[in-house]
């Protein structure tokens, strides 16, 4: 997509609507590009597996806590 700068003056929800669905625009003043606008890119998930918070209710549970992880795995 390509708009010149008068064009900008238009509502902007169509153009922000097709930047949604991955599209980039390219913003045109006097026939020279000045500026594109690209759609933000997703974040991927990492290769780290996500780690839960652990709150333990008693000093000396470690060991215990740590066996049934363990178990689990």
């Amino acid at each position: 997509m390509q708009l010149n700068i008068i064009d900008l003056t238009q509502p902007l929800s169509n153009m922000i609507g097709d930047i949604e669905k991955g599209n980039k625009c390219l913003i045109i003043k006097e026939g020279k590009p000045i500026a594109e606008i690209l759609p933000f890119k997703k974040k991927k998930e990492g290769w780290k597996r996500k780690i839960k918070k652990v709150s333990l209710p008693a000093k000396g549970l470690v060991d215990k806590y740590i066996e049934e992880e363990r178990s689990l795995s």
